[in-house]
């Protein structure tokens, strides 16, 4: 695997795109659609990989603990667990509303 200028920028480009092949368009969080167009870091309703386990947690960035959500949801949420978010242990909550 290439480990040049962009490599990694290219790995999680690749990655964003499986999975959203896999999930869809909306954000893992709040349900609400996610803007690609919207990709500058302070685009806070622009797509961003959330770690369902969080890193900090032992979580890593296999595919299967990779959930798509709005960079404003996946700070909200910061490093909690999806059990310990409001909504139940399938961390769907309404963070857009109460994020901004």
């Amino acid at each position: 695997m290439s480990r040049g200028p962009g490599a990694k920028e290219r790995r999680l480009h690749n990655k964003a795109v499986r999975i959203r092949e896999r999930d869809g368009d909306d954000c893992w969080l709040c349900r609400q659609e996610i803007d690609f167009t919207l990709t500058g870091d302070d685009e806070v309703w622009g797509p961003s990989l959330d770690h369902v386990i969080p890193r900090e947690n032992g979580g890593t960035w296999a595919d299967e603990n990779i959930r798509l959500a709005h960079r404003q949801c996946n700070a909200s949420r910061r490093d909690l667990y999806p059990h310990t978010l409001p909504g139940g242990a399938e961390g769907r909550v309404a963070v857009k509303t109460w994020a901004r």
